[in-house]
């Protein structure tokens, strides 16, 4: 054999194996590199997710807000039960000239309420009224309040919307606050609402009101709320306008 082939041979393998351990090392290398900008990825995601940042600054934040919000979200029991008070929301006239006397539903078959949730459609939504107990809320006293308030207290179901005349809403929702603080109902979701115009009326918010009230009672924590015009507040936290009617934030 020619003495240049046996000088050149082995020093060609040589070099084709420091070649190829080169590239292995530039593979291991780049999939290296790929691994750890993948790794820092996911820390990053997860380092500057709103929730973690959330939890990292107060972890008792987690319990407090974020669990209780899912679980209004999600109700274990979606029935809503309307206690139907009269006030404007139940309003009738009569016909002919000059009448000015109003009078209320007679049977619990043909409220108002009853035909909203008919005609709707409103799934696992009850009422319950009594004819001789509807009045104006004007006309309404302590006794009244009190009875209103024995009797959500003493329901078991837990979500609730009153239909009640607004000029004592304020009054009505206070005496169900302080019943339901005596009989340590904490579990109770209470939604006050009624009309400024009777639900026979053509340009009644009745029934965007019930509508209104009813969403409330399925999202809200417990406690007691008036829902009006698509606002909803504690029921401490607003006071009707006297010249408008409509309700509004205290201050």
């Amino acid at each position: 054999m020619p003495t240049g082939v046996v000088i050149v041979y082995p020093l060609v393998r040589y070099i084709v194996k420091v070649r190829r351990n080169y590239d292995n090392k530039e593979a291991e290398k780049s999939r290296f590199s790929g691994f750890v900008s993948l790794t820092n990825g996911v820390i990053y995601s997860i380092m500057y997710s709103p929730l973690t940042t959330l939890f990292l600054l107060n972890p008792s934040l987690i319990w407090k807000e974020v669990l209780p919000m899912k679980t209004a979200l999600m109700p274990e029991n979606p029935v809503v039960y309307v206690y139907n008070c009269g006030g404007t929301f139940e309003k009738c006239y009569g016909d002919g000239a000059g009448v000015r006397n109003f009078s209320f539903p007679t049977t619990s078959q043909n409220t108002a309420v009853r035909d909203i949730i008919n005609r709707l459609g409103l799934a696992n939504v009850g009422e319950y009224y009594k004819p001789e107990r509807a009045k104006d809320s004007l006309d309404m006293n302590d006794e009244d309040r009190a009875y209103v308030a024995w009797h959500i207290r003493r329901s078991d179901i837990t979500r609730l919307v009153v239909v009640h005349g607004t000029d004592t809403m304020v009054e009505t929702a206070r005496a169900i606050h302080e019943s339901l603080l005596d009989g340590q109902r904490n579990d109770m979701v209470v939604i006050m609402t009624g009309a400024l115009q009777p639900a026979m009326a053509k340009n009644s918010d009745a029934e965007f009101n019930l509508g209104g009230a009813i969403t409330a009672s399925r999202l809200l924590q417990p406690g007691v709320y008036i829902s009006m015009h698509g606002f909803t507040w504690r029921w401490d936290e607003c006071e009707k306008n006297p010249v408008s009617g409509h309700f509004q934030a205290i201050g």
